[in-house]
């Protein structure tokens, strides 16, 4: 009686061990997104000849380039690497991810704001 419910506290550990790796690799698996941008990237890193290596501090410096706006090349107008508004979000969202920035400041959220109106005299 004994050894049957050691197998049974032991079949089920092992079936709550399963569930959570499943979960786990799910959840740390990269997306088609993720993979895109990552791809989107690298091309441009290839392209322009750089010894940048994902998981470095100089690719923390890199992506952050990227989410502030320092390689238009990239995410500018005209990119010959980022073809459309859907791949430029994929990209931010990954140099957001990767940057460092996400662990301080959370999800990246593009602000949505208008243009303030320039002063006159009428509305001073």
């Amino acid at each position: 009686m004994r050894t049957k419910i050691i197998k049974m506290v032991l079949l089920l550990l092992l079936a709550i061990a399963g569930f959570a790796l499943v979960f786990w690799v799910a959840k740390n698996m990269p997306t088609k997104q993720e993979l895109r941008a990552k791809q989107i990237i690298q091309s441009f890193i290839d392209s322009k000849g750089m010894d940048i290596e994902p998981g470095t501090e100089e690719y923390k410096i890199f992506m952050r380039g990227i989410v502030w706006g320092e390689y238009p090349e990239l995410t500018g107008n005209g990119s010959n690497f980022v073809k459309n508004q859907e791949e430029l979000d994929y990209v931010l969202d990954y140099a957001w991810k990767y940057s460092g920035y996400k662990g301080l400041y959370g999800d990246y959220n593009e602000l949505d704001t208008e243009e303030a109106a320039p002063t006159t005299e009428s509305n001073k």
